[in-house]
């Protein structure tokens, strides 16, 4: 048994469940620079904070309704920002594409906003 009490996985699953948190680790490497990502979490708190963690953990569905929630909030640019890359990682390029808008008429001087926008312009989806 594992650590938590549960039964091992058979070794198939263990590999398939590898290689998919590997794929997943690269798409949302590509779609949020290490960088970003690192000065992301140092900047930001409560929901935005709460997004984040839950965006890190796959849990796309979760980490958009904590980011819908800081919409209204002084962070306002960069949780329309977050929902974008939510969408984006869902393949959801036009929701996408009007997130990174939205964070942009907040933030007209975010080059990581404008940067993002560029990445799905007229990718439709």
């Amino acid at each position: 048994p594992s650590v938590d009490g549960s039964p091992p996985l058979p070794e198939k699953e263990v590999m398939l469940k590898s290689v998919a948190e590997a794929a997943f680790a690269d798409l949302l490497a590509e779609v949020v620079p290490t960088r970003t990502r690192q000065t992301v979490v140092v900047a930001v708190k409560g929901k935005l904070q709460e997004g984040v963690n839950f965006l890190r953990a796959g849990e796309l569905e979760r980490a958009l309704s904590a980011f819908r929630e800081e919409v209204a909030g002084s962070r306002e640019g960069y949780a329309w920002y977050d929902i974008g890359v939510v969408y984006e990682l869902q393949r959801k390029f036009n929701e996408s594409e009007k997130a990174y808008r939205r964070a942009l008429e907040v933030r007209p001087e975010e080059e990581l906003f404008q940067k993002a926008l560029g990445r799905v312009r007229g990718r439709g989806g």
